[in-house]
């Protein structure tokens, strides 16, 4: 589990359910801005936004999913964010299950959502993703057992140093968080 917050999902097992209303809120406050306001710089991503906004009033998912799926499909935009809103979509037209569900594991999230996202939003940048299990050097020097799910390393080494580090959860529970979190201070210490 990482320490982002999905400031959308106020849910029971949520990392925003672990805090009081009143902090929900400050937290919410402090960091969302408006996007009506604000001035930012074109990121391409409109583009995208513009085509689930043109399609948000129908009523039928699957036909909604279609629909915006096919209009991307048929843009001439390659780049990275397309093939990740892509990938979202798509899930959630073929693979519902994995939102839907509680008995998918966390392989199912690693291997059908989040690794084809990362995947994508790491091309071409001269870092490898390491999957799986992986044991960092110092884990292995030190007989240490600490496995982590995803290693970020630099594309020319496969060693230290490694860039990033993640584990993966289904979800926001604490005793996982801190489980985790043990975890990727083991497999740093260098």
């Amino acid at each position: 589990m990482n320490n982002i917050i999905d400031l959308s999902d106020d849910s029971d097992g949520s990392h925003l359910a672990q805090v009081t209303s009143a902090a929900q809120t400050d937290v919410k406050d402090m960091l969302c801005t408006s996007n009506t306001s604000s001035k930012e710089s074109s990121t391409g991503l409109e583009k995208f936004e513009n085509i689930i906004a043109k399609f948000k009033h129908e009523e039928d998912e699957d036909k909604f999913l279609r629909k915006v799926i096919n209009e991307m499909n048929a843009s001439k935009e390659e780049m990275a964010s397309k093939r990740i809103y892509e990938q979202i979509l798509e899930t959630m037209f073929y693979d519902k299950y994995i939102y839907t569900e509680e008995n998918c594991s966390e392989a199912d999230y690693i291997v059908k959502l989040y690794g084809p996202i990362m995947e994508n939003i790491f091309r071409g940048s001269g870092c490898r993703l390491l999957w799986g299990d992986t044991k960092s050097p110092f884990c292995q020097n030190e007989a240490n057992d600490a496995r982590l799910d995803l290693r970020i390393v630099a594309h020319h080494t496969q060693t230290v140093p490694e860039l990033c580090i993640s584990e993966y959860a289904k979800k926001a529970i604490s005793w996982k968080y801190y489980y985790d979190k043990q975890e990727l201070k083991i497999g740093i210490k260098h």
